[in-house]
């Protein structure tokens, strides 16, 4: 079993004084869930205003800080519409990212989904598959269920649309690439 600790959420700074939103904090709450057991970390970035943000710099500090107190843990980030609503932009933004994540998660019922799945593999970031709700997929013109099967949630989905094959059970990120997979939990080079 892999556990992986989610930091913030789309929750605004003002909804707890804890929340972590510097990269700094991001750091150090991500440091506290690897101590208590945590084989992965995700987040949301957030820019200097504290609001969530895709742009490259954003990415770059938060992704340096957490990777520098956690170095051997698998890292994800959230790649969410409700940050950049306009899909062309949001590709346009991550199309930029200089430092990638390990995954990103990729909600699959969100407009411009699989051109950013597709995106995001082609660079070598893994794809959490966001599903929110249990009706069928419709995002490359075939139909996938988003139901749980023998092969994990959506694999057939995340076949086609992502070009990803491993499948996957439970809120597990995918394989960062280069990555072997001990007992303890994935680790990186």
């Amino acid at each position: 079993m892999l556990l992986e600790a989610a930091l913030n959420g789309a929750r605004d700074p003002a909804a707890h004084p804890a929340l972590p939103v510097t990269p700094a904090a991001l750091a150090a709450a991500a440091a506290e869930s690897v101590a208590a057991g945590a084989g992965a970390i995700h987040f949301h970035v957030r820019g200097p205003n504290g609001r969530e943000s895709l742009a490259a710099d954003d990415v770059v500090q938060a992704l340096g800080a957490v990777r520098a107190a956690v170095p051997r843990t698998p890292v994800g980030v959230s790649t969410g519409a409700w940050i950049v609503r306009d899909p062309a932009r949001r590709l346009s933004l991550i199309g930029q990212w200089v430092a990638l994540p390990d995954f990103a998660s990729v909600n699959f019922h969100e407009e411009g989904a699989v051109e950013l799945a597709r995106l995001l593999r082609s660079r070598g970031v893994g794809i959490e598959a966001g599903l929110a709700n249990r009706t069928p997929t419709r995002r490359c013109g075939r139909r996938h269920s988003s139901r749980r099967s023998s092969t994990g949630r959506a694999s057939a989905c995340r076949a086609c649309c992502t070009g990803s094959t491993r499948p996957r059970g439970g809120s597990s990120p995918p394989r960062p690439p280069g990555a072997t997979t001990p007992a303890s939990g994935w680790r990186t080079r």
